[in-house]
């Protein structure tokens, strides 16, 4: 961990992208305060937080909530800069577009009255989304920070489930640069396209459902055909990276590659071939969005690199490692596959080979067999050579998790979340 960098303020800290610049900003030796919603209840688990490397000493928690800006004001107070991350994503329309859009500037407009206030914020950045800037209507192939979403597009031709948090997203960027060139404060916008790459928030960042089915050997499901990718360790390092270059002005994109559905099956075929992924002959006539590419020469000018290559954001698409992605989905596998009708079972129980090979899908056979011989060899080893070896059976394993390797728990509860059978 480098020398202290000072303070500085991530707002939404729980949030994908918010979590990973603490992350980085602690390992750049950073001191930083976060804001997360209140939670009168304490229920909140925020250890993946807390236990980052460097947390103790360098992270402190605030309670802050974008309805009520002055929440702000104890985070902020001190920080030599401001990253304003959190954003309320609702994809269920739970509220009416124009409710969700003033509260979001009101509460963005507040957090950039504090930074005045504070008379200690040199720079704000703020984290906006590609989404400000393809929704207009216009054909194109790639898209600079010149180009705005329009409003009345959206409206009129966008699903009703994106329109709140595009137009937000929007009229917000648009109303804090505003601000910032109003009241002599520097504000600068980051602006990332569809954001991969492995995550340790609890919550299960948007890029997951987008291309999850074809992980499942499904060929429906899909929202888009073409996008703009960006790794979130590269959006994280961006974020820094204008903090820090004193010449910073204006609106950054932030975007590495075009994503296929295409080029991701013929990659990952090539690479796992044991996995069910549909050919890219079979993709060709699914429909869906083809998302213009971000231009991101802006932000390469500036002398920042982005250190991610195509096929290791390919291979991450998920947030995982493909390896693990239909494997180590239960361990009770050595238990329960033995053709017996029972609620319970108990440690006495062992599947069955035979009737593994011959009821069970061949996709999971070869796991279900592995970790029944093998849990077998190993006690048998140690009865043998006076080693004291204990097995430990779990069943299907849920709860949140700081790995880069995507739990098959997660596989099998994207079932309902997706609406597709065929993942559970």
């Amino acid at each position: 961990m480098e020398e202290d960098k000072g303070t500085v303020c991530v707002t939404g800290g729980t949030g994908f992208i918010a979590s990973w610049l603490i992350t980085r900003l602690l390992q750049e030796g950073y001191s930083v305060r976060t804001t997360v919603r209140p939670d009168p209840e304490n229920k909140r688990d925020l250890s993946f937080l807390t236990s980052l490397p460097g947390a103790d000493e360098k992270l402190k928690i605030f309670r802050a909530d974008l309805s009520d800006p002055e929440s702000f004001d104890a985070a902020i107070e001190g920080s030599k800069g401001v990253f304003h991350v959190a954003c309320p994503v609702d994809f269920e329309n739970k509220e009416p577009e124009e409710i969700v859009t003033e509260r979001v500037i009101s509460g963005t407009l507040g957090i950039l009255k504090a930074c005045i206030k504070s008379k200690t914020v040199k720079r704000v950045v703020y984290t906006s989304s590609a989404s400000a800037v393809v929704f207009n209507g216009q054909d194109l192939d790639m898209m600079d920070e010149s180009f705005w979403s329009d409003v009345g597009f959206v409206r009129e031709k966008i699903t009703p489930n994106y329109v709140s948090y595009i137009i937000s997203k929007t009229l917000t960027e648009k109303a804090a640069l505003q601000f910032g060139a109003q009241h002599g404060l520097d504000v600068v916008t980051v602006i990332p396209s569809l954001v991969v790459g492995p995550f340790i928030c609890p919550n299960l960042p948007v890029s997951v459902p987008l291309a999850f089915p074809l992980v499942s050997g499904s060929q429906h499901g899909f929202s888009f055909r073409k996008s703009p990718i960006v790794h979130v360790d590269d959006v994280a390092r961006a974020h820094v990276f204008l903090l820090e270059y004193s010449d910073a002005k204006g609106r950054y994109n932030c975007s590495s590659h075009i994503m296929s559905l295409e080029k991701l099956s013929e990659f990952l075929r090539a690479k796992y071939p044991e996995f069910p992924i549909p050919t890219p002959e079979s993709l060709a006539e699914i429909k869906g969005i083809e998302r213009p590419g971000l231009s991101s020469k802006k932000l390469l000018d500036t002398g920042f690199k982005f250190n991610y290559g195509v096929l290791m954001q390919q291979d991450l698409v998920l947030g995982l490692r493909m390896e693990d992605v239909l494997l180590h989905i239960i361990s009770a596998s050595a238990v329960v596959f033995n053709g017996q009708d029972l609620e319970m079972m108990d440690e006495s129980f062992w599947s069955d080979v035979d009737f593994v090979r011959e009821k069970i899908t061949p996709n999971f056979a070869s796991y279900i067999i592995s970790k029944t011989l093998t849990e077998k060899a190993a006690l048998q080893f140690g009865a043998q050579h006076g080693l004291d070896v204990v097995t430990v059976i779990p069943s299907l394993v849920v709860g949140p998790f700081i790995c880069s390797k995507f739990p098959g728990s997660v596989r099998s509860s994207l079932a309902p979340v997706l609406g597709n059978s065929s993942l559970g």
